[in-house]
């Protein structure tokens, strides 16, 4: 499940979005309303 999030409380909030993404959450970035962008984390083999 992703948890929707304008693309200015993204910006602002981004550092914790990205903890947030570490330990499993995704986000879907939204601009007035329209998703643009997924945030997911990268799986284990992305990741080395």
């Amino acid at each position: 499940m992703h948890t929707e999030i304008g693309a200015y409380e993204a910006k602002t909030r981004l550092p914790e979005v990205l903890r947030q993404v570490e330990q499993g959450a995704r986000f879907a970035i939204t601009v007035r309303g329209r998703g643009v962008a997924n945030v997911v984390p990268v799986s284990g083999q992305e990741r080395a």
